[in-house]
């Protein structure tokens, strides 16, 4: 198993930022664990459910496989909900890139997974070599999810990339470039 691939699906949550407190007299760096809810009542913070979803994706691909150990390349896409701004009856709906605020920036997604896997795929995200992430809008026909590609080892880090690239070319659209004999020097 060189190349391993794997959806998880779930609305995909940004890492928060760690929060500081000083407690006699010394500084204390943590991550919040519960928030309060619209009724003063305390739940758990949504990303302790999104890092123990992706940790029991990857357990039940794994099944009881040690960690990895060397260099390792990640492609993540996040499918974010639908806003209701982009939903239309009478028009297509597929994949856009994403313009909405919401659910966060792109590299606290990646974080979040990347933490998630920690121990389970890989002994620490120091690891992870390369890594390209894509943050998306559903289409009409999609639920919200996160696709996790990993290759362990160089050259499978390099299929990888392979595969992002006629991955890209399918979305992007190739930019007209001017002959030569007609551009001007500036």
């Amino acid at each position: 198993m060189t190349i391993l691939r794997f959806t998880v699906p779930t609305i995909p949550v940004s890492q928060p930022r760690a929060r500081a407190t000083a407690i006699g007299g010394h500084a204390r760096v943590y991550e919040p664990a519960t928030v309060k809810d619209s009724f003063g009542q305390r739940q758990p913070h949504p990303i302790a459910t999104f890092k123990a979803t992706v940790k029991q994706s990857a357990q039940a691909i794994l099944c009881d496989r040690p960690p990895f150990d060397g260099p390792v390349a990640v492609h993540l896409v996040f499918r974010v909900p639908r806003p209701p701004s982009m939903v239309w009856k009478r028009r297509p709906m597929p994949r856009a890139a994403h313009v909405n605020q919401k659910p966060g920036d792109i590299d606290n997604l990646a974080k979040a997974v990347l933490d998630a896997l920690n121990g389970i795929t890989w002994e620490d995200d120091r690891a992870v070599w390369l890594a390209l992430i894509q943050k998306v809008v559903c289409a009409a026909d999609e639920g919200p999810c996160v696709e996790i590609t990993i290759g362990f080892g160089i050259e499978e880090a390099m299929g990888v990339l392979s595969d992002l690239a006629l991955a890209l070319r399918k979305v992007l659209p190739v930019p007209q470039l001017l002959p030569f004999e007609n551009a001007r020097a500036t």
